[in-house]
């Protein structure tokens, strides 16, 4: 008890921990725990689908140290972000592949090619999980878990 009034009395005055970040709202929680994944994610290529990740994306933000733990699942949370992110850009790129199609397909009359769509979807997956080929395995064996 002792110990928790001392650390609440010196809460306005520690020098390592923004402000906000203790009155944040849920809605800006999540907000931190989408920045957390996104920094983290620049390091898994050298140091793997880590808590280490996360934790040195804390500190990149200038967040407490044990912010990372915003991110309840650390690597599993990780790699979903991961997934998360690439489905999203598969898809935009998708549709602006497709209204790109479209206005080609309205000028030239020609009808639309699916295998060219199925072809171009791959390699936009292809293309966004190449950085992270290395350690494609280490992600997978997570998800397993």
């Amino acid at each position: 008890m002792l110990a928790t009034s001392a650390v609440l009395r010196n809460i306005g005055r520690h020098t390592c921990m923004p402000r906000g970040f203790l009155y944040n709202t849920a809605a800006s929680n999540a907000d931190i725990r989408e920045q957390l994944l996104t920094k983290a994610l620049e390091y898994v290529k050298d140091h793997g689908w880590s808590e280490v990740c996360l934790s040195m994306a804390a500190k990149d933000l200038n967040l407490p140290p044990l912010a990372h733990r915003i991110v309840e699942k650390g690597a599993t949370d990780l790699v979903c972000a991961f997934l998360d992110r690439k489905l999203l850009h598969v898809s935009t790129e998708m549709e602006k592949l497709k209204a790109v199609k479209q206005q080609e397909n309205q000028q030239t009359q020609q009808t639309h090619d699916v295998g060219g769509s199925m072809i171009a979807a791959i390699e936009l997956h292809l293309e966004y999980i190449h950085p992270y080929k290395q350690t494609l395995p280490e992600a997978m064996a997570i998800c397993i878990e």
